[in-house]
Formats: C-alpha cells, sequence, structure tokens
C-alpha cells in the first residue's frame, strides 16, 4: 500500500518522552501539544504523499479544545464524548483495511492489548520518536530552549526490614545490619 495513516496517542507521547513531557512539567500543557504538533506535521510531510497523521487527545485541556485539519495532520480531542483510547481505536477500525495503518502508543493494558488481530503496525512511543525527531532540521534543534534537564534523586538505601523482607522472600540469611563489608 501506497498510503499510510499514522494515529498517535498524544497524551501518552506526551508523558513519556522526556523533551515533551519537561515542558508538560514546567505547567505548559499547549507548549509540549503544539511542539508535537509541529513535530508531526514535519514528520508527516517527510513521509510524503498520501501519508496522514491523526493525533488524539484525552480531555479538553488547553484553549484550542476543538478538533482541527491542517494538511494531512489531525487533531483530535475525546472531550466528554468518549476516551482518547476509544477514538483511537476507532480511528483503527475506520481505516484498517484501506490503508495501511500505524498506531503510536506505550499504553499496552489499554490500547495494546485491543490492537491483536488488527491489521495495524504498533509502535511504542520510545520507537516512534527517534524517527519523530529525525524530521528536525538542524537549525530547529540548535534554536529549541528546553530546561536544563533536573538530576532525579538517588533512592534511600533500603532498611536492615526491608533487607530482611526480600532475604525472606528470596532466601539467603542475613540480619539486615550488614555494614557492607561482605563479613558476617
Amino acid at each position: 500500500m501506497d498510503k499510510a495513516i499514522w494515529i498517535v496517542d498524544g497524551n501518552n507521547l506526551i508523558r513519556r518522552d522526556p523533551e515533551y513531557s519537561r515542558m508538560l512539567h514546567r505547567g505548559s500543557w499547549e507548549a509540549a501539544s503544539r511542539a508535537l504538533e509541529g513535530d508531526l506535521a514535519r514528520f508527516r510531510r517527510a513521509q510524503g504523499r498520501g501519508h496522514s497523521v491523526v493525533v488524539v487527545y484525552d480531555g479538553v485541556e488547553g484553549p484550542d479544545s476543538r478538533d482541527r485539519s491542517t494538511k494531512g495532520l489531525r487533531i483530535l480531542r475525546a472531550g466528554d464524548r468518549t476516551d482518547a483510547d476509544r477514538l483511537v481505536l476507532s480511528e483503527v477500525q475506520r481505516h484498517e483495511g484501506r490503508t495501511e495503518v500505524h498506531v503510536v502508543t506505550s499504553d499496552r493494558q489499554d490500547i495494546g492489548s485491543r490492537l491483536r488481530g488488527l491489521r495495524v503496525i504498533w509502535h511504542t512511543v520510545e520507537e516512534f520518536v527517534g524517527e519523530l525527531r529525525r524530521g528536525r532540521t538542524r537549525r530547529q534543534r540548535a534554536t529549541e530552549r528546553l530546561a536544563p534537564e533536573e538530576p532525579e534523586e538517588k533512592p534511600s538505601a533500603p532498611s536492615g526490614h526491608e533487607i530482611d523482607h526480600w532475604l525472606e522472600i528470596f532466601g539467603g540469611s542475613g540480619t539486615g545490619d550488614d555494614d557492607g563489608s561482605g563479613e558476617s
């Protein structure tokens, strides 16, 4: 098939990708969704004629809560009528068999499990993002302003009680009072 449609779970992609997620955590759903939509528009153009992209969002977040469409990119918002998972599946069923259907989501439970048996190509967010970013120009990448990455906090060491608990489950001996030297 020469034609293809890419159906993207927008909320899932924004929340799972570090770049869009940083924008979201800085308090701007609109900035994250606009950045994603810009990247998807470039991706669609790079795919060529006959290819289209549908991005589906949950709810009505942001000031522009209407469904809209422009040059091969459709933006759908589930709103009150349904949820985004059902809307993604509805789009799959609408296009399945008539064109090559690609679904982009890392939501294995609510979407992935329902895609079994359908003629679709499933991409996780992590797989797709690399492809999506290749469509950016060098200038766009150089001018993007992202907040510096905040270092992740290192988890605290387990307590003696936690160590005893895990040793009890997985076998072994110990009191959890080990000084880390390896000697008893």
